[in-house]
């Protein structure tokens, strides 16, 4: 009984408490009045300061002076002084030996012995003296037929005359193996031409 008495005063407390608080939350005074400022605004004004440079105004260039000409220079003055032949000093004289060791070979010629017109070489060699005619002083030459080929090479050599035989043959050939001529071209295909012949001299000078 006395536990009954005793919680019929708390349940009265605890029920006021709790209608108390709620009623305080209801209760719109306790919050604090927030006022709401209007946002910022500001306008920037960019300002060109005008320099005095770009106030200035440019003055015209002046124009140039007209150069005046020189006055022509009479013949006389501009004459060149004469040279004094008589005045001129005694020179040495030199005397250059241009034989290379007393040879002196003169370059191929080409003989038109018949089929050789159209011959064009573009690039050839000279013939080497042979020593030995060298020594003996022997001068001659060589007849020479031979073929081009489609490629303007030389193929089929053959020694047709010779004097002296057998001196100058092998230097001919071989110089005349390494020449190149200019291909014949016929309804634009190269061709070969064959039955061509050429004379190569030998002397001494």
């Amino acid at each position: 009984m006395t536990r009954f008495l005793l919680a019929v005063p708390l349940s009265l407390m605890a029920a006021f408490s709790i209608f108390s608080f709620m009623a305080w939350l209801v209760n719109e005074d306790h919050y604090a009045v927030v006022e709401t400022q209007p946002p910022l605004r500001f306008d920037m004004l960019m300002i060109e300061q005008e320099s005095d440079t770009q106030r200035r105004k440019r003055a015209a260039p002046e124009p140039p002076t007209p150069l005046t000409p020189p006055p022509p220079q009479s013949l006389a003055s501009a004459a060149a002084p004469s040279l004094n032949t008589s005045s001129a000093l005694d020179l040495p004289e030199f005397d250059f030996d241009m034989s290379v060791g007393d040879l002196a070979i003169t370059p191929p010629s080409f003989a038109d012995l018949g089929g050789s017109q159209e011959l064009v070489p573009l690039y050839r060699v000279p013939p080497q003296y042979p020593p030995a005619a060298q020594r003996q002083n022997l001068e001659g030459y060589v007849e020479l037929s031979f073929t081009i080929d489609p490629e303007g090479k030389v193929r089929d050599i053959k020694v047709l005359n010779a004097e002296p035989r057998n001196v100058f043959d092998r230097d001919a050939i071989r110089a005349l193996r390494r020449w190149k001529y200019q291909a014949k071209i016929v309804d634009g295909v190269a061709v070969a031409q064959t039955g061509q012949r050429i004379k190569l001299e030998f002397s001494l000078e």
